[in-house]
């Protein structure tokens, strides 16, 4: 099983929905985004043993995409509504 398959396997068992990215290889909602994220923060990742990076396109761009980390969710846990477009890259 290759990486990307093992990462799809893992949203799939998550419940996370995802197709295929324009830029990277798979996207996914903003909410699966947060989650994504915050399991790795808190030590509990959903895609255990594989790296993946979230990236953002900023602003809904496809020209400015910028990776995603604990630091960049606000006060509520979340992203702020300024990110919107979120892909995953295996």
């Amino acid at each position: 099983m290759t990486r990307l398959q093992r990462v799809q396997q893992a949203l799939t068992d998550a419940n996370i929905q995802f197709v295929d990215g324009s830029n990277f290889d798979l996207r996914i909602q903003k909410e699966d985004a947060e989650r994504l994220i915050r399991g790795l923060r808190d030590g509990e990742p959903i895609i255990p043993d594989v790296y993946v990076s979230v990236m953002c396109a900023e602003y809904g761009g496809d020209d400015d995409w910028c990776g995603m980390c604990a630091e960049d969710l606000n006060e509520d846990d979340c992203f702020d509504e300024d990110y919107q477009t979120f892909e995953i890259w295996v």
